[in-house]
């Protein structure tokens, strides 16, 4: 893993992709200048790509990394606009990519970007897939948790509570049939049956 600075502030991780000594050249190659708005933990996807989302700028993009010769090259297949996590982390649930856009939970089309559906406001929640269920479970900034099914005409809620008291930003931890969340108040497990 390598850790990246930019002017002069550590602001993201970047795990080493397809044997990079230099992971973050290719970032450069396809974002350029905006390389410092990038603060979310890129997704390996696939064999050769990448999905990188931010806030800002193109928002979330998929790039293609390929290695010719000595040189590495990256090339954006697509961008959404539409998805925009700023704060919040993605997940893939089959080929649907899902995140918090201002609080609100957004789906988009792995293949192209386009926008999928969005809806349930989370504010600067947390979520993690539970692919084989097709499902994700999202931990708001509020402290509920909320279990939603996703497909790609609509989502389903299937189950809320109120996980936790005060305030978080911390993901939901899923270990067996455990579910983990804090706030800096206090921390919660909850079983699953």
């Amino acid at each position: 893993m390598v850790v990246l600075a930019v002017t002069g502030l550590t602001c993201m991780t970047v795990p080493t992709l397809l044997g990079m000594a230099d992971s973050f050249r290719f970032m450069t190659l396809a974002f350029g200048a905006a390389l410092h708005l990038l603060l979310l933990q890129p997704i390996r996807f696939g064999k050769d790509q990448m999905l990188i989302a931010s806030g800002e700028g193109d928002g979330t993009s998929l790039v293609e990394i390929k290695h010719t010769d000595e040189n590495w090259q990256a090339t954006k297949k697509w961008s959404s606009a539409r998805l925009r996590p700023d704060f919040n982390d993605v997940v893939v649930v089959d080929s649907m990519i899902l995140g918090l856009t201002k609080g609100l939970l957004t789906c988009v089309d792995s293949a192209n970007g386009e926008m999928l559906w969005k809806k349930f406001r989370f504010g600067s929640g947390q979520l993690i897939a539970l692919p084989n269920q097709n499902c994700v479970l999202v931990l708001s900034e509020a402290g509920e948790l909320s279990l939603i099914r996703v497909g790609p005409k609509e989502p389903t809620l299937l189950h809320a509570w109120q996980g936790i008291q005060g305030k978080t930003w911390n993901h939901p931890v899923l270990v067996k049939n455990r579910i983990y969340c804090r706030s800096a108040e206090e921390i919660a497990c909850y079983a699953l049956e």
